[in-house]
């Protein structure tokens, strides 16, 4: 196991006794970044819907939110990488189109 995957054990564990969602949250994002840098995007991709579900169910974010639209073009990256073309495509068209209406506000 890898030095950083140790320091992530131990920051959960931490977050598990006080009892802190939005910790546990940004750790299970950072594990998902470090399996998406190594191109594990199976892991990848399960770690960052985890992600997204936590932060629109429990943290109240919208589907809008600049931090769902991050963890959406990852998500679409991983399909391209996994020749996933048309959940691909829907990705970074939501993503374009998520964030085009925020410029046109």
């Amino acid at each position: 196991m890898a030095k950083g995957d140790k320091h992530l054990l131990k920051a959960w564990a931490l977050c598990e006794k006080g009892d802190l969602e939005e910790g546990k949250t940004q750790i299970i994002d950072m594990q998902a970044n470090v399996a998406f840098m190594r191109q594990d995007y199976k892991k990848a991709e399960l770690l960052f819907k985890n992600v997204a579900q936590r932060l629109i169910y429990h943290q109240n974010h919208l589907q809008t939110d600049n931090s769902i639209v991050e963890i959406s073009l990852k998500l679409a990256q991983i399909y391209k990488e996994t020749g996933r073309f048309p959940e691909a495509l829907a990705g970074f068209q939501y993503c374009v189109e998520t964030q085009q209406k925020k410029v046109n506000r």
